[in-house]
């Protein structure tokens, strides 16, 4: 269903709202700035051009997030978007992975070129450390995306008038069930 969180399938659907009829929708429904709120646990931002929604959080941080494009098609709206992790936090794993192996590789180099083993242990063990609830947390994300996933789909469905595109239907059906 969810491969991982870095899967990057295309989810087509198509609205019976033409865009600007969406786009007033959804401000409608969220609201923009300040007033934004959450509709049925779903928060975002767009235009008559693109969306973005997240699944509302308990702090506010989410895990994945859908981005769309929205063309007129027909006498509705063509939605073509993907569900990808959410904006920072690629950035944030990279920089946090490669922090823990340069302290990796100083304990190790120390260890190999004879340093004492009480002052290259804690260059080795606390990235090690860092890493295993860093990839529990991302392990918790994963389960929570498949949520956020359903969340998001369900309020698509529910409040933006969808049909599913015909090219897309069984590749979107699988999350629908």
């Amino acid at each position: 269903m969810m491969g991982g969180m870095a899967k990057q399938d295309n989810y087509i659907f198509h609205s019976r709202l033409p865009p600007i009829a969406l786009a007033e929708k959804m401000l409608t429904l969220i609201g923009e700035g300040k007033k934004a709120r959450a509709a049925d646990g779903v928060i975002g931002n767009g235009s008559e051009q693109e969306m973005t929604l997240f699944a509302r959080r308990k702090k506010n941080s989410p895990a994945i997030e859908y981005k769309a494009d929205l063309e007129a098609e027909g006498s509705g709206t063509r939605i073509d978007g993907k569900f990808k992790t959410a904006g920072g936090l690629g950035f944030f794993k990279v920089i946090f992975l490669g922090i823990g192996a340069i302290f990796m590789a100083v304990g190790l180099g120390g260890l190999v070129s004879g340093a004492p083993l009480l002052i290259c242990l804690p260059f080795i063990g606390v990235p090690l450390f860092q890493w295993l609830i860093f990839f529990t947390i991302l392990r918790t994300m994963k389960k929570n995306g498949a949520e956020e996933r359903k969340k998001i789909l369900a309020f698509m469905h529910k409040h933006l008038e969808l049909e599913e595109a015909p090219q897309a239907a069984r590749r979107n059906g699988a999350l629908l069930n």
